[in-house]
């Protein structure tokens, strides 16, 4: 008897969509993915027996696939600032149908009519940045199969380092910060009509719903802001990807020094909405 393994060497994020090229985008520097389902189903039971007599499914199920990746400085063809914002832009818009997206983790999982739902990227001092996204939509009902291609050779790209990271001054006026990130967070809604079978994905219609949330961490600022400061623009470039979050504010501060530190720190969480967030 032979055995066939899904190993890394052969797995991989594939993402289809009008939003990508022709052909889809074939994802570089993945480190992780992982697939989801959740089938909302109801017991029922009746006198005069045991155990349950029926689990219907009362309505979608929704799936979705979370995958990190390394950031590229010089913005990878496979995964550019251009694409991800057109993701949230679809995710966003009244009317996603034609531009969702079918998104694959090789050997894993597939999730189809797929809308962006989260992005985060994080840069640390002594760490490499990371870049963690999610796509929820409809699960394939194909079982993901076990034999795939051969690896493909390593390409090389230039990862971001934290000497990739820009802390605006304008608005953090200090670019002594220890680290940085930023969250974009939008729910995504499943919507089945009467007379749709909710186990067929063509009835099944994903929206984003905003507002949302979108926030920004700044740690390690050697000056301090006013909490109460009027909103602001504030930016972060993370190698070619440049984040911006129109009309933030202040939502959290810590400030802190202790004997044995350089200086003190003061650390900053800047909030707002899903609808107000921009990559370029």
């Amino acid at each position: 008897m032979s055995v066939d393994r899904v190993v890394y060497t052969s797995s991989g994020i594939k993402i289809t969509s009008a939003k990508s090229a022709t052909g889809g985008i074939d994802l570089q520097t993945v480190q992780n993915a992982t697939f989801t389902v959740n089938i909302p189903r109801e017991n029922v039971n009746t006198l005069g027996a045991e155990g349950t007599v029926f689990r219907p499914q009362l309505d979608a199920p929704d799936a979705s696939i979370e995958f990190n990746i390394v950031p590229a400085t010089s913005g990878s063809p496979k995964w550019s600032a251009t694409v991800a914002d057109d993701f949230i832009d679809t995710a966003l818009s009244g009317d996603p149908s034609g531009d969702q997206a079918t998104v694959e983790a090789l050997g894993i999982g597939k999730v189809e009519s797929a809308l962006m739902n989260s992005l985060s990227c994080e840069a640390t001092v002594g760490a490499m940045a990371n870049m963690t996204i999610s796509f929820t939509g409809s699960p394939s009902t194909a079982a993901p199969p076990n034999t795939l291609a051969a690896p493909a050779s390593p390409t090389s790209l230039t990862l971001v380092q934290s000497k990739d990271v820009t802390v605006s001054d304008a608005t953090f006026k200090s670019a002594c910060a220890q680290s940085a990130s930023v969250a974009w967070d939008l729910p995504v809604v499943n919507v089945l009509c009467l007379g749709g079978d909710p186990a067929d994905p063509s009835k099944v219609y994903p929206f984003g719903n905003p507002p949302g949330t979108a926030s920004m961490t700044i740690e390690g600022l050697d000056d301090a802001l006013r909490w109460n400061a009027a909103k602001d623009d504030y930016k972060l470039s993370i190698g070619a990807f440049e984040f911006e979050l129109a009309g933030g504010f202040v939502d959290s501060q810590t400030n802190s020094v202790a004997v044995g530190d350089v200086f003190a720190t003061f650390n900053y969480v800047i909030g707002g909405t899903a609808d107000s967030f921009e990559i370029s």
